[in-house]
């Protein structure tokens, strides 16, 4: 039986060299970064804006992969560190080295498992206790070795996670919503903690795609909000992944843990990848400052 793990390192294998399928979709991402960190998105490159006198010091991708989704040559000019997070160390190895000597000293490499359940998930029906892989999924420990990041972005990551339970437990399986739910929310509190105070935590994620929206690559652009929405509204997209859904749970976390001042969603926007078209949203939290305990 291949694990998730395994699985999710064999479909970077096989995308590896598919960074051109990724070409407008990563530009978006781009942008959503830029925009994170008082970039002017129209100037993609620029020296990063200053908070307090201070340049911006540190980026953390999450779910980061081979890099195809970013422009890591253009992200070691804007950081002074950028943290680099994914189950698959292989492929983030494989695109830290393909930014030349020097900037890639910016990049550091973590691989972890931030989901707390990849190890017990495989490619076959999960035959363990329901309750026990919920409350993992919910409690999962994550410990990365870097203080918490002025910007912090999971790019289409969460779909991944959600997938690799879907595969394991099956679509109709009566506890998948609780777990879906259970790692959304170990997910979202893991963006707060990793961002600092007046920080910008990024949540980008695809959400709906041709596959049940078979009219979704051909509509003009103009269609294209009113369209997904219909879709939300009847019930047609990923478990868990409703963007509304998300920004109203994220808040709600927060309020335990760590204030956010607003979220601002962008988008949505298409990405096409081989036959199919998914329809991505970014959701950008701004974190207030914590006080100092008297």
């Amino acid at each position: 039986m291949e694990s998730a793990a395994a699985a999710q390192q064999t479909r970077n294998a096989q995308t590896r060299h598919a960074r051109d399928e990724y070409g407008p979709h990563r530009q978006l991402v781009m942008k959503v970064i830029s925009h994170a960190q008082r970039h002017d998105v129209q100037h993609l490159g620029t020296q990063p804006q200053m908070r307090g006198g201070n340049r911006l010091q540190s980026l953390c991708l999450l779910g980061v992969g081979n890099g195809n989704d970013v422009e890591l040559n253009e992200l070691v000019t804007w950081f002074e560190r950028v943290e680099l997070v994914d189950i698959d160390g292989t492929a983030m190895h494989w695109a830290r080295v393909q930014v030349p000597e020097g900037p890639r000293n910016r990049l550091h490499i973590h691989p972890t498992d931030v989901s707390g359940i990849f190890s017990c998930l495989g490619r076959s029906a999960y035959s363990g206790d329901a309750d026990q892989l919920i409350r993992r999924a919910h409690d999962a420990e994550v410990t990365l070795p870097f203080q918490p990041c002025d910007v912090v972005v999971s790019s289409c990551m969460l779909t991944q996670l959600i997938d690799a339970a879907v595969d394991a437990v099956g679509i109709d399986a009566l506890f998948l919503d609780d777990l879906a739910s259970a790692i959304v929310d170990r997910h979202l509190r893991l963006l707060l903690e990793l961002t600092a105070d007046e920080g910008r935590a990024v949540l980008i994620t695809d959400f709906v795609s041709s596959d049940t929206f078979p009219d979704l690559p051909d509509l003009p652009q103009h269609e294209l909000r009113r369209a997904v929405a219909r879709q939300l509204e009847t019930g047609n997209f990923f478990v868990g992944m409703h963007p509304g859904t998300l920004k109203r749970r994220w808040l709600a976390l927060a309020a335990h843990r760590r204030p956010i001042n607003k979220i601002e969603l962008r988008g949505p926007w298409r990405w096409q990848l081989g036959s199919r078209t998914l329809a991505v949203v970014a959701l950008t939290a701004q974190l207030a400052d914590m006080p100092t305990p008297k």
